[in-house]
């Protein structure tokens, strides 16, 4: 995995705890390749949890700074998400996520 997700419109507009949940499912089942859906990449189980992190990262560390009273534009400057700096369109898409990050949790704290 190891990309930052689009952000698919504030996630698909689920909780995000609904897409951790999604994950955890994912990493319940016995499997050693994930043959996913989109395009032909396949993944292991280790790859599920990573993606399972970065989303249970994201919504703490965005939540701790909306209790902080940090505004969408504060955070968006300051949360650099430094443990996925290396992940795949990084650059293009880390505001975006804390941006949907921050949407999401406004629409379902």
């Amino acid at each position: 995995m190891r990309s930052l997700p689009s952000a698919c419109g504030v996630f698909d507009r689920h909780p995000l705890a609904e897409w951790i949940r999604s994950y955890k499912t994912i990493e319940s089942l016995d499997f050693d390749i994930l043959a996913q859906g989109h395009g032909s990449v396949t993944f292991t189980k280790g790859d599920v949890s990573e993606g399972r992190q970065y989303f249970e990262d994201l919504r703490a560390d965005v939540a701790q700074g909306m209790a902080a009273g940090k505004t969408l534009a504060e955070l968006k400057e300051s949360l650099l998400l430094e443990k996925y700096r290396s992940w795949a369109h990084y650059d293009a898409l880390r505001k975006d996520n804390i941006e949907a990050a921050y949407l999401n949790l406004k629409n379902y704290p």
